[in-house]
């Protein structure tokens, strides 16, 4: 006879600086055990996100990675979505994965869940990647940018936050940068 227990309770979560964060459940053998209660991004979840950036002349491209030909005076190498290449990242995927090997260090104790950035080009072919977190609760959301490549400029940047309740209605947002 087999029994299955499931966590239907939220983890008990402390704010620690404005950012609600999960307390670690310690009768839990997992590896890493702060995203029993994710609500957006569960474990082995994989989320696909395509993009493009429209200039001011509406023309439309994505990033070439081309770290290896990096020109400071011309940091950013966009590819026109009709020419896009084995180079270019065409879709940017989150896949959710709370083992630690996704840390170079494998530090288990950081209160996050864990996940992958990775960058794939038109054939859905690993161009790079990028391992950090983020904290999903009943309370908020909190995710680490990549930081790595042309998304190191992120990591001066704030992260994305949101409380999860009624007090914002309306969510609106524009960049505008430079030439981009």
């Amino acid at each position: 006879m087999l029994f299955f227990t499931l966590i239907s309770a939220a983890q008990e979560v402390e704010n620690i600086e404005g950012i609600y964060i999960e307390k670690q459940i310690y009768h839990n053998n997992s590896k890493f055990n702060y995203s029993q209660d994710n609500i957006t991004y569960k474990p082995n979840m994989k989320f696909i996100y395509d993009y493009y950036f429209e200039d001011r002349d509406k023309k439309q491209s994505k990033f070439s990675y081309s770290l290896p030909n990096y020109n400071p005076e011309d940091p950013m190498v966009f590819t026109e979505l009709n020419k896009l290449s084995n180079k270019t990242i065409d879709n940017i995927i989150i896949d959710i994965n709370d083992d630690t090997f996704f840390l170079q260090e494998g530090d288990s104790s950081l209160p996050h869940t864990l996940f992958k950035y990775d960058f794939v080009n038109n054939k859905d072919s690993s161009i790079s990647d990028a391992y950090t977190g983020l904290i999903d609760n009943k309370m908020n959301i909190w995710v680490q940018p990549p930081r790595t490549g042309y998304f190191k400029i992120l990591q001066l940047n704030p992260y994305p936050f949101i409380y999860l309740n009624d007090s914002i209605k309306d969510w609106g947002w524009y960049l505008e940068a430079d030439k981009y």
